[in-house]
């Protein structure tokens, strides 16, 4: 098991680093290079508010200062306003970032399409996925259930898995995964837009979940047949 995990993660380092090389070398324009925030930007913009986007923050704090100066300034303004929040304030806006980027199984679907022209082609897209479209109530309504059904089916099957089955040996890597998804989503900036990247791990998650459910519900039967059987 440790050479296979081994393996996954030194095929995963190289398999990124072999796009980053390529999408530096054919995608990004180098020369729009200062255009980029650095890492540090986005870690002090979800340092405000519910820690989504701040134009604020953006044109007033970062791209106030030359390119060579923004990390500087980021930090200092990072340190000030971890400073002004205390621990208190700081778990405040964790809740309030878990809400915001957890709050909604849209996507934010409408900011992909918000800036491409309305042309016939799309237009049943933009339909479904705007929120003044004739079809978004729909579209939200659809969305929200599964959503709320793969959170509901994680939860529950981590729950069962904890107490009744041998869970952490057998399914501890999505789970760990999805953790690890939460603390980076309480560092970066809060949107609903980073849960598509992960829709693949709510439905592992899920999955997990329906099969722990379902090995629950047929033991329980097992069980009482067993006891009638013996009576």
């Amino acid at each position: 098991q440790i050479a296979v995990l081994t393996s996954g993660v030194i095929g995963f380092v190289v398999i990124s680093q072999l796009f980053h090389i390529w999408a530096y070398s054919t995608v990004l324009q180098p020369e729009r290079k200062e255009e980029g925030m650095p890492v540090t930007h986005w870690l002090m913009m979800g340092l405000q508010g519910d820690g989504s986007y701040s134009s604020y923050d953006e044109w007033s704090i970062t791209c106030a200062v030359p390119p060579n100066e923004r990390v500087e300034k980021n930090i200092e303004v990072i340190k000030q306003r971890l400073n002004e929040m205390g621990v208190g304030g700081y778990l405040e806006l964790l809740q309030r970032k878990t809400s915001r980027t957890f709050g909604s199984g849209t996507g934010e679907m409408y900011y992909n399409y918000q800036y491409q022209d309305n042309s016939p082609v799309c237009g049943w897209v933009y339909e479904i996925v705007f929120q003044q479209g004739k079809l978004f109530g729909v579209f939200n309504n659809v969305s929200q259930a599964v959503y709320l059904l793969m959170l509901l089916l994680g939860l529950t099957g981590a729950v069962l898995g904890l107490v009744r089955f041998s869970f952490l040996q057998k399914n501890f890597a999505p789970y760990l995964a999805m953790v690890g998804f939460w603390m980076f989503m309480m560092l970066w900036e809060s949107n609903h837009r980073q849960l598509i990247n992960q829709w693949s791990l709510f439905l592992i998650t899920g999955a997990i979940g329906l099969y722990t459910v379902w090995m629950a519900v047929t033991q329980n039967q097992t069980e009482k047949t067993a006891v009638y059987v013996k009576g």
